[in-house]
């Protein structure tokens, strides 16, 4: 079983906003609500972005891998991906360029979407090839735990899901970022 139900007692001890982990569950209270759910890596991964609101942590950090291990342990590729496409820019370009010298709208119009979406591609790849593969795979992790996490609470308790489907940044930095003007302080 992933969720507990909290009785009604439990609800008048917990006061405030609570990410506390006790034994194999977290005790979760937001808004009025508690909820307790099963220990999983997402949790545990949410619990350290939320004692340090405001602050950016490296992927890395957050699976316990140190940053400078990590961004150094690239490995060369012999095509790489961005010059894949870039290579296939190239050769969409001059298309573009024929079907508008011919007139043929359709096709520029599908060009220039494909041309758009390679572009995307290539940035993505730029940045992968950028970070190194632990960096990219360190990414991965937390933010299909993050992910998982929040289909967890998402379930069990909606609004808190909502306030942190708002404040949280994923990515090769994540954060947990609470309005300014109303800041989140949680009990562990």
């Amino acid at each position: 079983m992933n969720q507990q139900v909290v009785s009604s007692d439990a609800l008048a001890e917990v006061a405030g906003s609570v990410f506390r982990k006790e034994g194999e569950y977290w005790t979760i209270a937001y808004g009025g609500t508690v909820c307790r759910l099963r220990d999983t890596r997402g949790l545990q991964y949410l619990a350290q972005l939320l004692r340090q609101p405001g602050k950016k942590i490296a992927v890395q950090a957050l699976v316990g891998t140190p940053p400078t291990v990590a961004a150094t342990q690239r490995t060369p590729t012999t095509a790489s991906q961005a010059a894949v496409c870039r290579s296939r820019l190239r050769d969409l370009r001059e298309e573009l360029e024929r079907a508008r010298l011919a007139r043929d709208n359709m096709r520029a119009q599908l060009l220039a979407r494909e041309i758009d979406l390679v572009q995307r591609l290539r940035r993505s790849a730029a940045a992968r090839e950028r970070v190194g593969p632990e960096v990219e795979r360190a990414r991965l992790t937390v933010t299909k735990g993050l992910k998982s996490a929040l289909e967890k609470i998402r379930a069990a308790h909606p609004v808190l899901a909502g306030h942190l489907m708002v404040t949280l940044r994923r990515g090769y930095f994540c954060s947990y970022t609470p309005d300014p003007q109303r800041p989140m302080f949680w009990e562990e």
